[in-house]
């Protein structure tokens, strides 16, 4: 039996940080299922390090 993590995550706080669901890749969609929220957080701070910035965007310095 595996355990869905998704089902304990805070949605309102992973919505207000990553934006609606709808909008994520689909890897962080399993990484939630199968790891849990603080997974997923640390797999979207990887990400989000190593995208390419839009066009005029301002990046932060870590």
């Amino acid at each position: 039996m595996t355990n869905d993590h998704s089902t304990n995550a805070d949605w309102y706080s992973l919505t207000q940080i990553l934006g609606h669901s709808s909008t994520w890749p689909e890897h962080w969609h399993t990484m939630l299922t199968q790891h849990g929220q603080a997974a997923l957080l640390q797999q979207a701070v990887r990400d989000l390090a190593t995208a390419p910035a839009p066009a005029g965007a301002h990046r932060l310095a870590a």
